[in-house]
Protein backbone atom coordinates (compact mmCIF):
# COMPACT_ATOMS: atom_id res chain seq x y z
CA UNK A 1 0.00 0.00 0.00
CA UNK A 2 1.46 3.55 -0.91
CA UNK A 3 1.93 5.79 1.64
CA UNK A 4 1.67 9.34 1.49
CA UNK A 5 4.97 11.33 2.15
CA UNK A 6 5.25 11.58 5.91
CA UNK A 7 7.60 14.26 6.83
CA UNK A 8 10.48 14.20 9.52
CA UNK A 9 13.08 17.45 9.65
CA UNK A 10 12.56 20.62 7.40
CA UNK A 11 15.80 22.38 7.09
CA UNK A 12 16.15 25.85 5.45
CA UNK A 13 18.91 26.88 2.63
CA UNK A 14 19.81 30.21 1.42
CA UNK A 15 20.85 29.64 -2.07
CA UNK A 16 23.51 32.50 -3.97
CA UNK A 17 25.72 32.03 -6.84
CA UNK A 18 27.95 30.44 -4.53
CA UNK A 19 27.25 27.04 -3.78
CA UNK A 20 26.48 26.24 -0.26
CA UNK A 21 25.12 23.18 1.17
CA UNK A 22 22.98 22.06 4.12
CA UNK A 23 23.07 18.51 6.14
CA UNK A 24 19.54 16.80 5.29
CA UNK A 25 19.89 15.48 9.49
CA UNK A 26 17.70 13.32 10.43
CA UNK A 27 16.44 12.07 7.39
CA UNK A 28 15.76 8.09 7.65
CA UNK A 29 12.91 7.29 5.48
CA UNK A 30 9.39 7.24 7.62
CA UNK A 31 8.44 3.09 6.55
CA UNK A 32 10.33 3.37 3.42
CA UNK A 33 13.17 1.30 1.98
CA UNK A 34 14.70 4.84 0.51
CA UNK A 35 14.46 8.22 2.40
CA UNK A 36 12.26 10.88 0.36
CA UNK A 37 13.57 14.69 -0.15
CA UNK A 38 10.86 17.30 -0.29
CA UNK A 39 12.29 20.44 -1.57
CA UNK A 40 10.49 23.81 -2.38
CA UNK A 41 11.91 26.63 -4.22
CA UNK A 42 10.44 29.78 -2.88
CA UNK A 43 12.28 32.14 -4.17
CA UNK A 44 11.94 33.98 -8.25
CA UNK A 45 15.53 32.45 -9.43
CA UNK A 46 16.21 28.70 -10.59
CA UNK A 47 18.06 26.83 -8.04
CA UNK A 48 20.55 23.83 -9.31
CA UNK A 49 21.07 20.90 -6.27
CA UNK A 50 23.55 18.26 -6.02
CA UNK A 51 23.25 15.63 -3.07
CA UNK A 52 26.42 14.39 -1.83
CA UNK A 53 28.71 14.66 1.18
CA UNK A 54 29.93 17.28 3.48
CA UNK A 55 32.30 18.62 0.86
CA UNK A 56 29.24 18.76 -2.13
CA UNK A 57 29.50 21.74 -4.12
CA UNK A 58 26.67 22.47 -6.70
CA UNK A 59 27.00 23.75 -10.29
CA UNK A 60 24.57 25.46 -12.33
CA UNK A 61 24.33 22.72 -14.69
CA UNK A 62 23.49 20.34 -11.92
CA UNK A 63 19.09 19.65 -11.46
CA UNK A 64 17.31 22.47 -11.72
CA UNK A 65 14.69 23.53 -8.92
CA UNK A 66 12.80 26.59 -11.22
CA UNK A 67 11.00 28.67 -8.42
CA UNK A 68 7.69 28.09 -7.13
CA UNK A 69 8.03 24.17 -7.69
CA UNK A 70 7.95 21.53 -5.16
CA UNK A 71 9.99 18.39 -6.09
CA UNK A 72 10.19 14.95 -4.05
CA UNK A 73 13.10 13.11 -4.45
CA UNK A 74 13.92 9.24 -3.81
CA UNK A 75 17.26 9.17 -2.41
CA UNK A 76 19.62 6.43 -3.27
CA UNK A 77 22.60 5.93 -0.90
CA UNK A 78 21.18 7.67 1.88
CA UNK A 79 25.52 7.80 3.86
CA UNK A 80 26.39 9.28 0.03
CA UNK A 81 23.98 11.70 0.46
CA UNK A 82 23.90 12.99 3.63
CA UNK A 83 24.33 16.83 2.75
CA UNK A 84 22.23 19.01 -0.46
CA UNK A 85 23.93 21.62 -2.59
CA UNK A 86 22.56 25.04 -3.96
CA UNK A 87 23.48 27.49 -6.49
CA UNK A 88 22.13 30.10 -8.35
CA UNK A 89 23.11 31.57 -11.59
CA UNK A 90 22.14 34.91 -10.62
CA UNK A 91 19.95 36.56 -7.50
CA UNK A 92 19.19 34.47 -4.59
CA UNK A 93 16.66 32.56 -3.83
CA UNK A 94 15.74 30.32 -0.72
CA UNK A 95 15.14 26.19 -0.24
CA UNK A 96 12.97 24.65 1.83
CA UNK A 97 14.26 20.94 2.29
CA UNK A 98 12.09 18.42 4.26
CA UNK A 99 13.18 14.86 4.86
CA UNK A 100 10.45 11.64 5.13
CA UNK A 101 9.55 9.16 3.27
CA UNK A 102 6.40 7.24 1.97
CA UNK A 103 5.65 8.37 -1.58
Amino acid sequence: MKVPFIPKETVSLSVTTSSANVSLGAYAGVGSKNPQIRIYNSGSVTACIKFGVAATTAATTDMQIPPGVVEVLTLENQGAQAYLAAITASGTTTLSITSGGGI
